[in-house]
C-alpha cells in the first residue's frame, strides 16, 4: 500500500503536485513583475496629470505667509467663482458652480514669495468617493466629490472610544474637531447612505484619529495638491504610524521610481543567486517523483511561506463568514489604478523596512552588542540574512509580527485582520532573518500584488488563471503550513540541533558515543561525509553537519538514544557512532 500524504493523497503525488504549485508560483511572481514594470508609465501619468470632480473644492495648503496674503495668491484659470474657507495654513476654495467637464485648470496657489502651481482635468463624477486629507492638525478634513445630503452624513458620524466633537462644512468638505480627546487612538466612522441627485449611495469611511497629531491615512488617499503626495511613516510600539515627512512633485516620482526598482533588484537577486539550484532540484525531484526543499534555497522557501499564509488567511476569512460575521475590507477599487498599483508596490518595500529593520535587526544589533556576542558586520543586521533561528530572534520575530497585523486594522481593516496579518509578519520576519530583507520583500510584493495583473490588463482570462491557481494553492499551502508551524512550536518548546552555519544542534551526552578523537582501540570507519546508505527499512545515519535526508532542512532536536528527529518534517535520523563534540 503507497505511503499516504497529506488529505490521504499518497506521498509521492502529494509531494509532485506540491513542487509544481511552487513553480506556478514562479510563474505569478514573473506575470506580478511585468505588471509592475507595464503599470510604471500609469503611475506616472495619475501623478502629473491628477483628476478632480467637477463638484469637488480645490484644497490646497500655503505657509510662510498671513491668511490675506495666500487667497490673494491663489488663482485659478479659466478663472472660477468661488468662496474660500481658511484652516490650519489650508485654502478651502469652494467653486460657486462647480467645475466644467473636461476642461484643464491650472491653479496658482502658496505665498507671495514663493508660488506654486498645478494642472488638473475637471472629470464628472461617476461615483461617490470621498478623500481623507491630511497635514490639519487636530482637525479631521474630508472631502467628498458630489453634493451630498449633510444631513444624511451628520448622523452617521462615530467615534470609538465616544468622543464628543463638532463638525461644519464647507461646499463638499466635511471638517470633524474632537473635543477634550483623553486616549491614545480612537477609530472614526461615517457610515449610512446618502441621496444624490435623487439617487442612493452607501458611506462607508473608516480611520484612525491619534491625539496629538490627528488623523493619519495610512492608505495614502490625499487630495491634489503637487502631483499627489504620500507620508513616510515609522512605527512606534504597538504598531502606531507616526508621520515623519510627507513628499509630493519630483521627489514623489523618485520615491516611487525607487520602490519599483527596491522590488525588481529584491527579484532580480533571487534568480539570478538560485537559478541553477532551482533547475537541478526541480530535476531531481520530478525524475524521483519527490519534493525536496532545500534548506540552501531562498526561492522554495518563500514560494512555500507565501502559499502557506495565502491558504491560512483565505480559510480564516471563510470560517469567519461561517458564523455570519462580515469583515471590514479597505475599498481599493474607489482608487484609481495609478493609486492602486502604488500603493500596493509602496506597502511591499516601505512597510518591510520600517518594520524588519528596527524591530528585528536594528534591535538584535543592540542584544548581541550588549551580551558581547556580535559575530557580523552591522550592514548584514540592516539588510538581514544569516541569523540563526535562536529564540530571541524568534521572540523579535513574534513582536514584529503582532505590531505588522496590529497596524493592518489602522489601515482600514477591522480586527478580523490582525491574526491572517500576523501569520505574515511571522513568515516575513523569518525571511528577513534567515535570507534577508530582499526575500521579505519579495514574499510582501507576491501578496499585495496578486490581483493587480488582471486589475491593470482587464483580463478574464488572467483573473480566472489567478483564481485556478489560488484553489490550488490553497490545498497546497495547508500542507506547507502545517510544516512550519511544526518547526515553529519546536523550536520554542524543545531546544533545536543543528549543524549549519547559522545554528548548532543540542548534542546528546558524551556517554551517548564513544569519546572523540577516537581512543585505542575505536576506529572511524567511514569519514565523515560518507557513512553508508542503509536500507529503507533501517534508520538512516545523519550527515555531519546534519542534513535531513528527506527534506533537507539543517535543523533537528535530539529524542534520545541517538535519534535526531527534522523540525520540518520529522524523519528520523541516527547520529553516526563516531561524531565530533558539539560545536559551541
Amino acid at each position: 500500500m503507497p505511503e499516504e500524504g497529506v488529505f490521504g493523497a499518497p506521498k509521492k503525488v502529494m509531494n509532485l503536485i506540491a513542487l509544481l504549485a511552487i513553480f506556478s508560483f514562479i510563474g505569478v511572481l514573473i506575470l506580478e513583475s511585468v505588471t509592475l514594470i507595464a503599470g510604471v508609465p500609469v503611475v506616472l501619468d495619475g501623478i502629473e496629470n491628477p483628476r478632480v470632480s467637477t463638484q469637488s473644492d480645490i484644497i490646497v495648503p500655503y505657509s510662510g505667509c498671513n491668511e490675506s496674503d495666500a487667497i490673494s495668491s491663489f488663482e485659478i484659470e479659466p478663472t472660477v467663482n468661488g468662496t474660500f474657507h481658511l484652516l490650519n495654513n489650508h485654502i478651502i476654495f469652494m467653486p460657486s458652480e462647480g467645475l466644467s467637464d473636461g476642461k484643464e485648470y491650472t491653479v496658482t496657489y502658496g505665498c507671495p514669495e514663493e508660488k506654486k502651481s498645478l494642472s488638473f482635468t475637471a472629470e464628472k463624477p461617476k461615483r461617490l468617493d470621498y478623500t481623507l486629507i491630511t497635514g490639519f492638525g487636530d482637525s479631521i478634513v474630508i472631502a467628498f466629490n458630489m453634493d451630498v445630503n449633510h444631513t444624511d452624513i451628520d448622523r452617521n458620524i462615530s467615534f470609538e472610544p465616544w468622543l464628543s466633537f463638532s463638525d461644519n462644512w464647507y461646499g463638499n468638505t466635511l471638517v470633524i474637531d474632537p473635543e477634550s480627546p483623553i486616549y491614545t487612538s480612537y477609530d472614526l466612522k461615517i457610515g449610512g447612505n446618502t441621496t444624490v441627485g435623487g439617487k442612493n449611495y452607501t458611506v462607508n469611511f473608516k480611520t484612525t484619529y491619534y491625539t496629538n497629531y490627528g488623523a493619519f491615512d495610512m492608505l495614502g488617499y490625499h487630495s491634489i495638491p503637487e502631483k499627489e503626495s504620500t507620508w513616510l511613516y515609522v512605527l512606534i510600539p504597538p504598531g502606531l504610524p507616526f508621520p515623519i515627512a510627507r513628499i509630493y512633485g519630483d521627489s514623489f516620482v523618485g520615491y516611487y521610481l525607487f520602490i519599483v526598482s527596491a522590488i525588481l533588484l529584491s527579484l532580480g537577486y533571487i534568480f539570478v543567486k538560485e537559478g541553477k539550484k532551482i533547475i537541478k532540484s526541480s530535476a531531481e525531484s520530478l525524475g524521483k517523483l519527490s519534493l525536496k526543499i532545500p534548506a540552501d534555497n531562498s526561492l522554495f522557501e518563500i514560494s512555500a511561506l507565501f502559499l502557506a499564509t495565502i491558504s491560512f488567511s483565505v480559510i480564516f476569512y471563510y470560517l469567519i463568514m461561517l458564523f455570519n460575521q462580515n469583515p471590514t475590507v479597505p475599498q481599493f477599487g474607489r482608487m484609481p489604478m495609478w493609486e492602486q498599483l502604488y500603493e500596493f508596490a509602496r506597502a511591499g518595500v516601505w512597510e518591510e523596512v520600517i518594520s524588519r529593520i528596527p524591530f528585528i535587526g536594528l534591535i538584535l544589533l543592540l542584544i548581541h552588542v550588549i551580551r558581547g556576542k556580535r559575530n557580523a558586520p552591522i550592514y548584514r543586521y540592516i539588510l538581514g540574512g544569516g541569523f540563526k533561528t535562536d529564540r530571541t530572534v524568534l521572540i523579535l520575530i513574534f513582536i514584529c509580527g503582532f505590531m505588522f497585523g496590529f497596524v493592518h486594522m489602522l489601515g482600514g481593516w477591522d480586527v478580523f485582520k490582525i491574526l491572517p496579518a500576523m501569520v505574515g509578519g511571522l513568515a516575513m520576519g523569518y525571511l528577513y532573518t534567515k535570507w534577508g530583507i530582499w526575500a521579505s520583500i519579495t514574499m510582501h510584493f507576491a501578496t499585495d500584488y496578486l490581483s493587480m495583473p488582471s486589475r491593470l490588463f482587464n483580463s478574464f482570462f488572467l483573473d480566472a488563471v489567478i483564481n485556478l491557481f489560488l484553489f490550488a494553492g490553497i490545498f497546497i499551502g495547508l500542507y506547507f503550513f502545517y510544516l512550519y508551524s511544526k518547526a515553529f512550536v519546536l523550536h520554542i518548546t524543545k531546544k533545536s540541533a543543528a549543524g549549519s552555519e547559522t545554528g548548532y544542534y543540542a548534542a546528546p551526552p558524551q556517554s551517548a558515543y564513544p569519546p572523540y578523537p577516537p581512543q585505542a582501540g575505536h576506529q572511524h570507519p567511514y569519514p565523515y561525509q560518507q557513512y553508508p546508505q542503509q536500507p529503507e527499512t533501517e534508520i538512516p545515519y545523519a550527515q555531519y553537519p546534519y542534513r535531513c535526508y528527506i527534506c533537507g532542512n539543517t535543523e533537528a532536536e535530539y529524542i534520545g538514544n541517538g535519534l535526531l528527529k527534522c523540525t520540518r518534517c520529522g524523519a528520523l535520523s541516527r547520529i553516526p557512532p563516531y561524531l565530533p563534540p558539539p560545536m559551541v
